[in-house]
């Protein structure tokens, strides 16, 4: 299931309520009976559940799939890089870049990408960049400066403020 799917079966409060109790009874399961006190609503509720991939059903009682909570919110951070050209976005693994290209037009291609999380016309200190760089990837020091090289962003002489360009 995908994340909308995830988070539309979040979206009710009462199977929000439900999932908690599955989710407290851990690995041994949450039988359908203990779930709820209303049975009827309780199997409604476990169907979209099910459904959505967030309960499984072992041996009669249901048992949480948390993990399919981390999935979604994989998924949703992806989704930040997919409005970038093609080439940029395969350069892209759930939001996070996986390479520095080395081919220049490339890079650059990628560092016009990077730059457009920084707003034009604020002044950034350098743990700000570093920090909106770091979400990117591990090494914000080489995206920082491959950045103030290709001039996207603009650097003090103490190297203490920089901004968009």
């Amino acid at each position: 299931m995908g994340a909308v799917e995830v988070l539309q079966a979040l979206s009710d409060p009462a199977r929000l309520s439900l999932l908690a109790r599955i989710v407290e009874a851990g690995e041994a399961g949450c039988a359908l009976e203990s779930a709820g006190n209303d049975p009827r609503a309780a199997r409604k509720q476990v169907a979209r559940l099910s459904a959505a991939g967030l309960v499984e059903s072992r041996g009669g009682a249901f048992v949480a799939r948390l993990d399919r909570i981390r999935d979604a919110v994989d998924e949703l951070a992806g989704a930040d890089e997919a409005d970038g050209p093609a080439r940029v976005r395969a350069l892209f693994s759930r939001g996070r870049l996986v390479e520095i290209p080395r081919a220049p037009e490339l890079r650059l291609e990628l560092l016009r990408h990077v730059a457009e999380r920084f707003e034009p016309g604020r002044t950034y200190r350098e743990p700000e960049v570093n920090a909106l760089l770091r979400e990117v990837h591990d090494d914000h020091a080489a995206l920082r400066r491959y950045l103030v090289d290709a001039r996207l962003l603009g650097r003090d002489d103490d190297g203490a403020s920089y901004w968009r360009t």
